[in-house]
């Protein structure tokens, strides 16, 4: 700004006079329109070239009427109420979400973000004596103010059917709650009218289409104070209980517990508490539990027994959710305090926590129903584990302190340096509390201790994981497939100590992330497979706990039937003893026919004896639903499927061709077997879709393994069967390569250019990786290079019907490619390049 400018500004701004409200009517009467009290820019557009007293004055004069016709704390006008109506209309349809639920910005998700802040307008008190007149019928804005309770009551009654007859757009919330603090407003001594005015917040902001921070923070200190009143209690927590399901109830109740405690009335603080619990048990644990603790922490510092009582109570609603891992927080408390909160912890360990009523949970746990009609279609809740405390609370990143000289400490010849180590990350946890998944090369060190021949030291490194487990949360999956199988591994010590700290710590990586992470990386087949009494003993054991309440398991889980026949066979007599008893709880996930199959590849003893316990536990179970697993195909189905092996490819094509075309001979059933022979190489089956939602739902394994076991194999075939001809998919699955290498040539073909089956192609060409995936693991180098070959010729199908490979057809196919290409054959590499 130019310096004469700024003279100019600083002489006019110390002549504004600032007047109250009653300017705006003047302004109203002459007709001259409001306008923003932009004194700066009337300045620098014309500025006086030389200062003369008249100019002065008036410019002094018209600074003065800009100033008076609008407040100095409102940089926006307020425009007169039917136009306002209109403008406001639009921004707050834009600021609410179509449900109008409070699912704004910061809410109706999780409900424990930031609130929603829409925009509302600037209403004074004055404003509100001014637009009540305009919204209400004159003989309402008398009755208000009326000496005679009666009459201030039918007022209010009135305004509540004004309310009910407007549309959401219409009911402008901050001013309604204006009004209804217009004098005498919120100390009115007569209960039923406070009563009244208590309950038309409520229905203004269960309607309102705009009901945000303002509207709130004006109406909620009065409410929170009226719940002290018997009269009034009720009327004041539903209210309030509708102004969360606006604004979150973490919003709502900290706003609540900061004005209750802000004040020394303990009936109010006992209130709050009490309506603290009551939400939570309607909404949900839908807050952050920080916060809410430091207020516990202060009614616990109360000298009135009723505010502490309240405060335990509610402890015991929080721990329904987190467990009695709230504890920490209370540690510096008295004994006498310490056991009050342990008393209420174990009464609440046992009980369930409600049925969400109110929040964004009520219309998600609903559409989960809907959605779950098929116990297949993913595991049950009971699968997963409880709401951990690690993931309720903001975390540490503590990877900068994890530095190289702490990793090489830690792997340092010296037992004694290992143990300072050991000792340095266990001070570390502790100050941390909670902490992030980024540990760096941690993880991998904790590891080799857990193979330490210290035996105290491996201790000391299981009490890290457990505390790491607690501090992570459920982020401590990361880890899982690097710490878990070493864990298991210390269930084969021969000291009962350390395999009692070993189980411990399983239990507390178990309440992180339940037992589906055990399953998913073959942890437990792996550990159940290996033949050490200890290990094998204390392993069962610990299934034998757990899975009763695993709820379904994925379909990785059919991988531990193998080992647990290896355990019913063992020479311990308390390892038989232990796979006896676990025998039902395995069956009972995996269905007897998958247990049954797996004993064909047994000798002739031991298949008669693991039959009979089969057999026996099976007539033992309770009445359940037939097993799902899949049955192995009828003799004659078999029979039928031997047969096209003699036949030459050729001909396969030849007729496929004559199929294309198109006649249907023959009605007897041999005929029709001859046609499924010798009809198309590939057909239009399920969808690559369909698969990947069946993976992701644990219906099949998935593609992810070192070694391809029988059960990968069986899974490839029963998919593929749904989409090529008989003839092919014993082709595909023969144990002569000369029938892969006819069966490349047959897929060759149906992919070439112009052929007509490259849509069925492309169609299962996720199955058909899979398939070549497997040829990986032989040895054949011809059956490699052909298989290479035919990859060449699809990916060009891709390419050409601009089909991109999906994640999930990359995850099955890619990494299996990049392990094959370690082979020293300069063929393969030379057709991979």
């Amino acid at each position: 700004v130019e310096s004469l400018k700024m003279v100019k500004i600083n002489e006019f701004k110390d002549k504004v006079e600032l007047k109250p409200l009653k300017g705006a009517k003047k302004s109203k009467k002459t007709g001259k329109p409001k306008a923003e009290p932009v004194v700066k820019e009337e300045v620098e557009e014309e500025p006086p070239p030389v200062p003369k007293p008249k100019k002065k004055k008036a410019a002094s004069k018209k600074v003065k009427e800009e100033a008076s016709a609008e407040p100095p704390k409102d940089p926006k006008p307020v425009a007169k109420p039917p136009s306002k109506k209109a403008t406001a209309g639009k921004k707050q349809a834009a600021a609410k979400p179509s449900s109008g639920k409070g699912k704004g910005k910061g809410g109706g998700a999780t409900g424990v973000g930031e609130a929603p802040d829409p925009a509302e307008e600037n209403i004074t008190t004055e404003d509100a004596e001014e637009r009540a007149a305009t919204l209400l019928p004159g003989n309402v804005c008398q009755m208000l103010s009326s000496a005679k309770w009666k009459d201030r009551l039918e007022a209010h009654e009135g305004i509540q059917k004004i309310i009910e007859g407007m549309s959401p757009d219409e009911v402008n919330s901050l001013l309604l709650v204006k009004i209804l603090g217009l004098k005498p407003g919120w100390k009115d001594n007569n209960f039923q009218v406070v009563k009244i005015k208590v309950t038309l917040v409520g229905i203004t902001a269960a309607k309102a289409t705009v009901f945000g921070r303002k509207s709130t923070s004006t109406a909620l200190p009065t409410i929170v104070d009226k719940l002290a009143d018997a009269k009034i209690k009720a009327q004041s927590s539903e209210t309030l209980m509708l102004i969360a399901e606006r604004m979150t109830l973490n919003y709502v109740s900290l706003n609540v517990l900061k004005h209750a405690f802000g004040q020394k009335n303990p009936k109010v603080q006992h209130e709050s508490l009490e309506w603290l619990s009551q939400a939570l048990k309607e909404f949900g644990f839908l807050i952050n539990i920080k916060p809410h603790v430091e207020f516990v922490n202060k009614a616990f510092e109360s000298t009135n027994p009723t505010v502490r009582s309240s405060a335990v109570s509610l402890l015991g609603v929080m721990g329904l959710y987190v467990g009695a891992q709230l504890r920490m927080f209370f540690e510096d408390a008295k004994p006498a305090l310490l056991q009050q909160i342990d008393a209420v912890f174990e009464k609440s360990s046992d009980d369930t926590p409600p049925t969400p009523t109110r929040g964004p949970n009520v219309k998600s746990s609903e559409g989960e129903e809907e959605e779950s009609e098929d116990e297949d279609s993913g595991p049950s809740a009971k699968a997963g584990p409880p709401q951990s405390m690690a993931d309720l609370m903001p975390k540490v990143d503590i990877s900068p302190q994890i530095k190289s000289e702490l990793i090489n400490e830690l792997g340092d010849k010296n037992w004694k340096v290992r143990g300072e180590a050991l000792q340095k990350v266990t001070d570390m946890l502790s100050a941390a509390k909670f902490i992030q998944p980024s540990l760096g090369d941690l993880p991998g060190a904790l590891k080799a201790r857990l193979n330490d021949s210290n035996k105290n030291l491996v201790t000391i490194t299981l009490n890290i994981l457990s505390s790491m487990a607690t501090a992570m949360g459920s982020s401590c999956s990361k880890h899982s497939r690097t710490l878990l199988p070493a864990i298991l591994t210390v269930l084969a010590d021969a000291k009962p100590q350390v395999r009692l700290a070993a189980a411990n710590t399983l239990n507390v990586w178990h309440d992180q992330l339940g037992l589906v992470p055990f399953v998913e990386g073959e942890s437990l087949s792996t550990a159940l497979a290996t033949e050490n009494p200890n290990l094998r003993t204390e392993l069962l054991q610990w299934l034998n706990e757990k899975l009763p309440n695993a709820g379904k398991m994925p379909a990785e889980f059919s991988a531990i039937i193998t080992p647990l026949f290896s355990c019913l066979e063992d020479r311990s007599a308390e390892v038989r003893k232990r796979a006896q008893e676990i025998l039902p709880l395995i069956m009972a996930q995996v269905g007897y026919d998958a247990m049954m199959k797996q004993t064909g590849k047994m000798k002739q003893a031991s298949k008669q004896q693991i039959g009979g316990l089969l057999d026996k536990h099976r007539a033992a179970m309770p009445s359940a639903k037939p097993s799902k697993a899949k049955q192995p195909p009828p003799p004659q189905e078999e029979e039928e499927i031997e047969k096209p092996v003699k036949s030459s490819p050729s001909k396969k094509t030849k007729s496929a061709a004559s199929k294309v075309g198109g006649s249907k001979k023959g009605t007897s059933s041999k005929s029709k077997g001859n046609d499924e022979e010798s009809g198309p190489p590939l057909v239009m089956g399920p969808t690559v879709q369909q698969r990947e939602k069946d993976e992701k739902n644990y219906k099949v394994l998935k593609w992810s393994f070192s070694t391809p076991r029988p059960e990968f194999t069986d899974q490839l075939r029963d998919q593929l069967q749904q989409c090529v001809s008989k003839s092919l998919l014993v082709q595909l699955f023969h144990d002569d390569f000369k029938q892969h290498l006819t069966a490349l040539q047959v897929l060759k073909d149906c992919i070439s250019d112009d052929a007509p089956y490259q849509s069925e192609a492309l169609n299962c060409a996720d199955l058909l990786l899979k398939w070549v995936t497997l040829r990986f693991f032989n040895t054949n180098t011809t059956v490699n290079l052909k298989c290479l070959e035919f990859l060449s010729i699809l990916f060009g199908v891709m390419s050409r019907g601009k089909h991109r490979m999906t994640d999930f057809e990359a995850s099955s196919f890619i990494p299996f490619l990049v392990t094959k290409l370690n082979i020293q054959t300069q063929c393969f590499q030379r057709m991979t390049s």
